[in-house]
Order: structure tokens, then C-alpha cells, then sequence
């Protein structure tokens, strides 16, 4: 027997009201409604409610909106920015980045320092521009004069932002012509190993002609030993981030190259700190040196253009420390020792072999005094006289190589004066 739930849900789905039954039933809910309405305060609330719905959907369209428009306004304030930031002359939105990006920083810059700074850095990125445009085969002659006269107009007001602190502070100005400076050497560098110099000839030009100002006023100022000393402390911190900071990308040797930069840069800060306690005006050229090296040093780390196009050694040369520098002396000492053996040992010596024996072992004994004299200044702690044995000493193997290869070239020219003659 069937459950009567079952049948009676089955004939409820079959019942349904006739068109007359629905009219009737809805006459009826209507009269009702009329004879008995609402308090007032329910058709308050009612109210409010439908009210409440509708305001709530106008505010819901609202901030929809205001939320689609602050999403485009960040697009257009951040996105297309940061979008500008990689274009190059040429490019639609390159525009946005010297006119919009790059003036908006300019007005960051607080200090005249911070601006002569500014100059260079936009000075380098116009070199970068083009040096990019190259690589892809668009720089125009067009574009590259372009360039090259944006370079000048940086380098200019580079220049005259030094000559304006420098009549406000000269110290702080001949620290800002050193660093302004060492970003011209490396940028000279750059162009120097560039093998193709038809293309860039405008921007080298451009370049070369800052450099040699700034060359030209080298010296004339100079900052005092504690301002110096400040401002490389502070460079050199920057540099020792920066070497950390690319450890991941950049390979074993490029990092102990860096590292050992970073100890010779350390090495003439402590020359400079020994000089300075001893009165030494010496000093101040140490710190220059130093800071010089420090901002090439950290182009090559920064900027990547400079990396790819010059070697780190020609930017900032390895200073052989006195050991090696003695090592390197000693180094000579075996090979000139054969030469020597060899002569003397020599079946069919001639008096030209005595005299090569005689200036061999010669060279040996005062080449040996010199490695002896400059060992006994190091084991002594005087880093200075030292130094100054060391320097004669390759100033004697110097002179000695030369005169040794001139004695040849001229002997050899002898020789075949002779065999002339006896043909």
C-alpha cells in the first residue's frame, strides 16, 4: 500500500487554482488589505527599508565607480611611470621619463651636492641610451647628435652646480669635482675600449671635452682631511653593500675582484690615518685617491653598461701591497740566475759571454741588495722606506730591461750593417 504523504504530494503537484478562483482570492487579499492598513509606524519602517535599499545600491554604484577610477589614476600615476622607466629615445612613452619621472625627482634634490650628483647620474643615463640604441642598430646620426647634446647640457650643469658650491663651500665642491670627476673617467673608459668609435664619436666628444675641465682644475682646491675622511667612510659603507647585495649575481671572480678593490681602497684609507697622525699632508691625497676608487668601483657594481664594456682593472688597477711588490722582484731573481749559469757553464765562452756574465751577476747582487734592504724597512714596521727601496728597485729593473733590449737592438743592427757590407 502506498505511503498517503506520497500520494497526497503527488496530487497537490496535480491541483491547481482556476483563472476564477485566482481573480476571487485576489479581490478578497485586496479588500482586506484596504479595510484593515498598516500602523503608521510599520509603514515607517517599510519605508525606511525600500529607502534603505536604494540608497544602499546608489552608494554601492558609487564607490564602484570611485574605485575604478582610483585603480586608472594609480595605472596612469604608477604604471606608466615605472613602464617609462626602460625606454629609450624614440620609444612613446620616453617623454614620460625625462619630462615627467625625471623632473619630479629634480625637485627631491635638497643639497647642491645631491644635485651636481643628479646632474651626472642623468648624464650617465643618456650615455646608457645610446650606447643601447647602438646595440640594436637605431642610433641615427640625428639621434646621436640629439644625444650628445643632452650629454653637454648635463655635464654643464654638472660643472657649474661645483662652481656655484664651491663659492658657498669649497671643501664640499672639491669633493663633488672628485666624484664628478671619477664618473668622466669612467665613462672615457668606456669610450676608450669601444671598438667602434664612428658611432659615439659625438657623445666621446662630448665626454672628453668635461674631462679635460675637470682635469684642468684638479688640485686647485682641496677639501680638508675630517670632511674627506667623512665622506669616503661613507662611500665605502655604500660600496661594501652593493658588493654584498650582487653576490647572487654576480660570478666568483667578478666578487674577488671587488673584494680585493675593496682592501686596497681600505689599505689607503689606513696610509692616509697613519699620514694625517704624523702631519703628513700626504693625506688628503690618500682620501682623494680613495674616494675616486670608490665611486668607479661602485659605477662597475651599479651600472651594468659599464660592466659589459670595460674591464674592472682598467677602472680601478690592483695596488700591489709591498710583499708582492717584493715578491714580484723576487720573482725575476731565478730567471736571471739561469742566464747567468748558462753563460758561465758555456763550452765556447767569449769575452761577450764574460761581459753578459759579468752584468748578469751584477744585476743579481744589486737586485738582491734591494729585496734584502726592503725586507729589513718591512720586519721593522717603516712601510715608508720600505716602499721607497721598492720603487727604486723597479726603477732599476726598468732601466736595466730597456738598456738590455737597447744593447740588443743595437747589437743586432750592428750585425746586419756587417752582413750588408760583406755582401
Amino acid at each position: 500500500m502506498k505511503s498517503f504523504n506520497t500520494e497526497l504530494e503527488k496530487y497537490a503537484k496535480k491541483t491547481r487554482l482556476k483563472a476564477s478562483e485566482r481573480h476571487e482570492l485576489r479581490g478578497r487579499i485586496l479588500s482586506y488589505m484596504e479595510y484593515h492598513p498598516l500602523p503608521k509606524s510599520a509603514q515607517t519602517i517599510t519605508e525606511a527599508v525600500a529607502v534603505s535599499h536604494r540608497q544602499f545600491a546608489l552608494w554601492k554604484t558609487f564607490y564602484m565607480r570611485i574605485a575604478a577610477g582610483a585603480f586608472a589614476i594609480v595605472l596612469v600615476v604608477v604604471g606608466v611611470p615605472l613602464a617609462a622607466e626602460n625606454t629609450v629615445p624614440g620609444d612613446i612613452l620616453y617623454p614620460v621619463k625625462t619630462k615627467l619621472n625625471e623632473e619630479i625627482r629634480a625637485q627631491f634634490v635638497n643639497s647642491p651636492y645631491e644635485k651636481i650628483a643628479f646632474e651626472t647620474e642623468l648624464m650617465e643615463r643618456r650615455i646608457s641610451e645610446a650606447r643601447l640604441l647602438e646595440k640594436e642598430g637605431k642610433l641615427s646620426d640625428e639621434v646621436e647628435a640629439q644625444i650628445a647634446e643632452t650629454v653637454r647640457g648635463h655635464a654643464t650643469a654638472a660643472w657649474e652646480g661645483i662652481a656655484e658650491l664651491n663659492a658657498t663651500d669649497a671643501e664640499e665642491g672639491a669633493i663633488a669635482k672628485i666624484t664628478f670627476g671619477s664618473a668622466l673617467d669612467v665613462q672615457s673608459a668606456i669610450f676608450k675600449d669601444d671598438g667602434d668609435d664612428d658611432v659615439t664619436t659625438g657623445i666621446a666628444g662630448a665626454v672628453k671635452a668635461a674631462k679635460a675641465s675637470v682635469d684642468a682644475d684638479r688640485g686647485t682646491t682641496t677639501p680638508s682631511y675630517e670632511r674627506l675622511s667623512a665622506r669616503v667612510e661613507f662611500e665605502t659603507t655604500r660600496a661594501h653593500e652593493l658588493a654584498s647585495s650582487i653576490e647572487s649575481s654576480a660570478t666568483d671572480e667578478e666578487q674577488a675582484s671587488i673584494a680585493r678593490r675593496l682592501l686596497d681602497i681600505e689599505r689607503k684609507v689606513k696610509a692616509a690615518q697613519v699620514a694625517h697622525a704624523e702631519g703628513d699632508s700626504e693625506s688628503i691625497g690618500f682620501l682623494s685617491v680613495a674616494l675616486a676608487d670608490i665611486q668607479k668601483l661602485i659605477s662597475f657594481m651599479t651600472d651594468i653598461d659599464v660592466r659589459n664594456n670595460v674591464e674592472l682593472e682598467t677602472l680601478v688597477p690592483v695596488v700591489l701591497t709591498p710583499e708582492e711588490r717584493i715578491a714580484k722582484l723576487e720573482a725575476l731573481l731565478p730567471e736571471v740566475s739561469v742566464d747567468v749559469v748558462e753563460v758561465a757553464t758555456s763550452t765556447e765562452m767569449t769575452l761577450e759571454d764574460e761581459a753578459v756574465e759579468e752584468v748578469g751577476s751584477k744585476f743579481l747582487n744589486t737586485l738582491s741588495d734591494y729585496i734584502a734592504r726592503a725586507k729589513q724597512w718591512l720586519e721593522e714596521g717603516k712601510i715608508k722606506e720600505a716602499e721607497a727601496v721598492i720603487t727604486e728597485a723597479e726603477t732599476f729593473v726598468v732601466d736595466d730591461t730597456v738598456e738590455r733590449e737597447s744593447s740588443a737592438e743595437l747589437e743586432s743592427q750592428l750585425d746586419s750593417e756587417k752582413e750588408e757590407v760583406a755582401e
